[in-house]
Order: structure tokens, then C-alpha cells, then sequence
């Protein structure tokens, strides 16, 4: 694979052409994948000089292709006892996740992100797993750091890690929703013309709901949002509410998090503007169940 840049009269088109041999057999080239305009590439590699970066992803894509096309051979020996304990097979559902997961780019995403801070573990990997585990077999962060060393390709990361990313991935939730449902319209037709928008909320097994306000080390003030509200579950332990924009084929558009005593109305709006502004969806139409109606979201 090779970076082809096509020049018009504002602008540069980058793109990723790889080259094959068509039914005939003659050799010829297509397009693998639009990096996007000059500008649309300085939003992903920051600082960077965006020929210069796109020629190192050609480069990675590459090397991730022949690494692919590598022959693995498992040996078998007959007479070989198993011991008492080791586990004899491995998770391979994520698999047919895996190529999903980097069409829609979420390996380009977490490289973005790494890049602006000093980590010194594999974000993507963390992320990686976690998407995994959550669709293939929902369980706790510890579960997930448990089952990590279950896959065909075992995941080399700490139970450390998986906390640390929580908060990355609550510092930049608004660019990954962004990203996602861009990179997303690339895969499948996305119809927003008309869009749902519900509530839930979530309990934690907990006597007391957080303080308003706590300082940390830094003097930096966060709000906290675990609050004492009215649970989905009738439980009356402190919950945390979300937000969540579908589209007309019941895909995911936006999500957000409130704290649990939170007027599910006034929710609506924020996250709406993110679509419009951030996603660029301005014409939609907003269904809602009669508890989020009100004349205040109606008329805005």
C-alpha cells in the first residue's frame, strides 16, 4: 500500500491506495481508504505533518497485512499429558469483533488520544478488550482483567490499566462519539432524519450518594454524580443517569452521563447540540416517550 494525494483547487485529498492483480491477472491499484482532506488529517495526527503521519499508518497497515497473512502451525504431541488445571481453550468470538472494531477506526482513535498524553501502557489494548468483553460476555472491570489471558491473542495489560482508562475515556467522550459515528457512516448507512431519545439509570451497591463537589490532589474541583433519584429497579441505593440518541435503524448516535437526581428533561437539549455542532446532523426529527416531552424541548 502506497499515499496518493490528489490536489484540487482549495485543498489535498489523501488517500490509501493498495495495489492487486485483477481476474485477468494484470497488475492495477485502487482505493483502500480516504484519509481525508489535509485539514480533516491535521484533526487526527495533531501537531503532526499530516503527509508525514499518513505515511507512517500506510506503513503500520502494511506491516499488519503480511502479519495477517503469517502461516501459524500448533503442534500436537498424543502422548503428552494435560495438567491438572491449564486451560485448554481460548475465546475466539472476538474475532469476527476484531475487524469491526478497526473499520470503524477505534484503533485510529485510541492512537489519537495517546497522543496527547504520556501513557505507559497499550490505551487501544485496554479499550480493545473491554468492548470485547462487554458484547461477548458482560461482567465487571475485574472480571474483564480476569478473562484477559483467556483469548487466542492474550491481552498484556494490568488490572491498573482498565481503571486508568475510565477516566481517559470520561475526559474524551464527546471526541469518540464524534469519531465513532462519523467513521460509522463510512461502514453503514446512517438515516437521521429521525432519531429516539430515552433515559435509564444505573445503581451502585452503596449507602450514601457522593458530595456535590470533591478537590483531588491537583486542586482541580470535580463534580460527582452518584445521587440518590428515582431507580428504574426501585432500589433505593444511589444511581447515575444516561442519555441516549438512536437513529432511524436503531443504531447509537450520542449517549451522556448525569448525575442520578437529574431532571431527565433537561438532558435532551445538551446532547442534541452536540450532535448538531460536533456531528454535523443539523435536520432531524426528535421522538421521546411522554415523560422527556415538555414545552421547553418541544419549542427549542
Amino acid at each position: 500500500m502506497k499515499l496518493k494525494i490528489t490536489k484540487t483547487k482549495k485543498t489535498s485529498i489523501l488517500y490509501v491506495q493498495k495495489a492487486y492483480r485483477d481476474k485477468n491477472g494484470k497488475s492495477t491499484s485502487r482505493i483502500h481508504e480516504r484519509l481525508g482532506t489535509l485539514e480533516e488529517v491535521r484533526q487526527r495526527c495533531g501537531d503532526r505533518d499530516p503527509v508525514e503521519w499518513a505515511r507512517e499508518y500506510i506503513a503500520r497497515l502494511t506491516a499488519q497485512e503480511k502479519e495477517g497473512r503469517q502461516v501459524i502451525i500448533s503442534r500436537l504431541s498424543p502422548t503428552k499429558l494435560i495438567e491438572k488445571g491449564e486451560a485448554q481453550s481460548c475465546e475466539s468470538g472476538y474475532l469476527f469483533l476484531k475487524r469491526l472494531y478497526h473499520k470503524v477506526g477505534m484503533d485510529r482513535i485510541c492512537e489519537a488520544i495517546s497522543r496527547k498524553h504520556k501513557f505507559d501502557f497499550d490505551f487501544n489494548k485496554v479499550l480493545e478488550l473491554m468492548v470485547y468483553e462487554r458484547l461477548l460476555r458482560p461482567a465487571s472491570k475485574l472480571g474483564n482483567y480476569r478473562r484477559s489471558g483467556s483469548y487466542i491473542e492474550p491481552f498484556d495489560i494490568e488490572k491498573q490499566h482498565i481503571y486508568r482508562s475510565l477516566d481517559i475515556l470520561d475526559r474524551h467522550g464527546e471526541y469518540i462519539q464524534k469519531r465513532l459515528f462519523l467513521n460509522s457512516s463510512k461502514v453503514v448507512e446512517r438515516d437521521t432524519t429521525v432519531m429516539y431519545y430515552d433515559c435509564t439509570n444505573y445503581f451502585f451497591e452503596r449507602e450514601s450518594a457522593d458530595p456535590d463537589y470533591v478537590t483531588d490532589k491537583k486542586g482541580n474541583v470535580h463534580e460527582r454524580i452518584r445521587k440518590y433519584g428515582v431507580s428504574k429497579e426501585h432500589r433505593p441505593n444511589p444511581i447515575v443517569q444516561m442519555g441516549m440518541f438512536i437513529d432511524n435503524s436503531g443504531m447509537p448516535v450520542a449517549m451522556c452521563i448525569n448525575p442520578g437526581n437529574a431532571n431527565e428533561q433537561t438532558t435532551l437539549i445538551p446532547t442534541e447540540k452536540i450532535i448538531v455542532e460536533k456531528m454535523g446532523v443539523s435536520k432531524i426529527v426528535v421522538c421521546t416517550d411522554g415523560g422527556l416531552g415538555s414545552l421547553t424541548v418541544a419549542f427549542s
